[in-house]
């Protein structure tokens, strides 16, 4: 913990203003200078040492960490953190059993393309026994968050290898599982992108449907 402060100390003395830059120009992708290099260095720093918790499921020290930036840092400052922080976790916590459990991730992930992201067979979820996984929900939350995954960097256009590299990110995945996503991604991007489409357009039409229904009652 002490580390971490530092870290945030010294980022303080080198870019005061820091915390203004956060809560403002985090976001924007073009803006690629020192500070928002810097805080992104410091706040992957963080990341990790709470993937390192996430892993070894000690949750005691998961809550220290916070706590302890919780009483270093300003309040709204610290809800930001905790905010960017915890949409980049919450991938890594629900695929814990992958990795604790030493699951053949290429094989699992293969499992999701087929049966949840190209075609969908709710009977997958059943299958945990197959994967190796015991828990059934365990298995469930894991295989719905690696589809989440490939939504998401197809619906916003990821490249092979930007999706490789946050894939790599998000769920811890070794060498072989990211050959086997790679592959399966590549193969796939159109089947999938128009799944995504049709989705979109259909959840369009009940909103347009749902509107219209309740045109009158107003």
């Amino acid at each position: 913990m002490e580390k971490t402060v530092k870290i945030f100390e010294d980022l303080q003395k080198k870019y005061p203003q820091w915390e203004t830059y956060l809560e403002k120009k985090i976001y924007d992708e073009k803006c690629v200078d020192e500070i928002k290099i810097s805080i992104n260095e410091v706040l992957g720093y963080v990341k990790e040492q709470m993937m390192f918790f996430i892993d070894r499921e000690d949750e005691e020290k998961e809550h220290e960490l916070w706590n302890g930036l919780e009483s270093f840092l300003e309040e709204r400052v610290f809800e930001k953190i905790k905010d960017l922080l915890d949409q980049r976790l919450i991938i890594y916590r629900r695929t814990l059993v992958l990795r604790r459990d030493k699951i053949d991730m290429a094989k699992f992930i293969e499992g999701v393309f087929t049966n949840l992201s190209i075609t969908y067979d709710p009977a997958f979820f059943s299958q945990n026994d197959v994967y190796g996984i015991k828990d059934r929900e365990e298995f469930s939350d894991a295989a719905a968050a690696v589809d989440q995954v490939i939504s998401v960097h197809v619906g916003r256009h990821f490249s092979k290898k930007a999706a490789l590299k946050d894939f790599a990110d998000r769920v811890g995945a070794g060498e072989n599982a990211l050959e086997v996503y790679g592959r399966l991604y590549e193969e796939n991007y159109a089947v999938i992108q128009h799944n995504l489409y049709i989705d979109r357009v259909n959840e369009l039409s009940r909103q347009i449907e749902f509107f219209m229904e309740n045109l009158g009652d107003e």
